[in-house]
């Protein structure tokens, strides 16, 4: 994650918006993402996946933070 500038939090960073997104918001993408996947019963996705469907999305993460917040 990256460091946003208000306490130090992990959070992801929208490159185009300049805008970061909290820890637990990134938390929730990622359970948003599991669940849109597992109702359309296709098989669990890997960190690098939702790493790269986060990007697209313009939430820049790394996938090991990915890896992280999937199993808090």
């Amino acid at each position: 994650g990256v460091r946003d500038a208000s306490g130090g939090h992990d959070a992801a960073k929208s490159a185009d918006t300049v805008a970061f997104y909290s820890a637990d918001s990134v938390k929730y993408f990622i359970k948003q993402i599991e669940e849109e996947n597992e109702k359309a019963g296709k098989k669990k996705l890997s960190d690098q996946k939702i790493c790269d469907i986060l990007n697209e999305k313009g939430v820049h993460i790394a996938r090991r933070t990915v890896n992280k917040y999937r199993k808090s």
